[in-house]
């Protein structure tokens, strides 16, 4: 997953046939994949190709798509692109808790979300310890691994790794790179990545960072 967009406060140029380019905020993207890799959608969404700040757009239908130029069109020749989902309040306010069928603890009632690609089964939940699993949330999509989140504010942020470091995902994760409260995050797909402001942007200048993923708050 993974060459960032800028952060907040800068615009994005989109380029679609037949139209003037488009401006929005970069903040309001989260990257789904690289080039040439494969995405699953499970719901209809407005997905953007390419880097540097100049992007072509689709918006699609539920499906698995080929993150590339023969599928886009190329907005930018020569450099590595990728492809990006809004980034829709949901999105910006959950953080992982667990993967599907892992266990998990809560301290204090939280509203608990069950799913993955913007599909969710919520339960609001008493403090204790639960599984999360279809069984027990139900099934928002039928084949697609899931895993369980909870709002921002009934997490907190665990260090995985410092800056400079390698880290490894076996499933898609919120992971945020920054220090002293202050943070770029980036949705990464499973892979193996360098924590660092090559990836993610710098959010602090000067500053020695680490990356963290949420757990639950204790």
């Amino acid at each position: 997953m993974k060459k960032a967009l800028k952060s907040a406060g800068l615009s994005a140029s989109f380029v679609m046939a037949g139209l003037s380019s488009l401006h929005a905020s970069a903040a309001d993207f989260l990257e789904l994949t690289v080039e040439n890799q494969k995405f699953t959608l499970v719901a209809t969404t407005v997905v953007s190709y390419g880097a540097n700040d100049v992007f072509t757009q689709k918006t699609l239908q539920p499906g698995t798509y080929s993150c590339s130029n023969d599928f886009f069109g190329d907005p930018l020749r020569g450099v590595s692109k990728a492809c990006f989902m809004p980034n829709s309040p949901q999105n910006s306010q959950l953080q992982r808790l667990v993967g599907q069928h892992s266990e998990f603890t809560l301290t204090k009632t939280t509203v608990v979300s069950y799913g993955a690609n913007n599909s969710f089964n919520q339960k609001t939940l008493a403090p204790g310890r639960y599984v999360c699993s279809d069984k027990f949330f139900g099934d928002p999509i039928l084949g697609i691994v899931k895993s369980c989140y909870a709002q921002i504010d009934s997490v907190s942020l665990r260090q995985i790794i410092g800056e400079a470091g390698s880290f490894e995902l076996t499933v898609p994760m919120l992971v945020s790179y920054g220090a002293n409260n202050i943070f770029f995050k980036k949705l990464l797909q499973p892979g193996t990545y360098l924590c660092g402001n090559a990836l993610f942007n710098d959010p602090l200048w000067g500053v020695a960072k680490a990356c963290y993923i949420g757990v639950a708050a204790t």
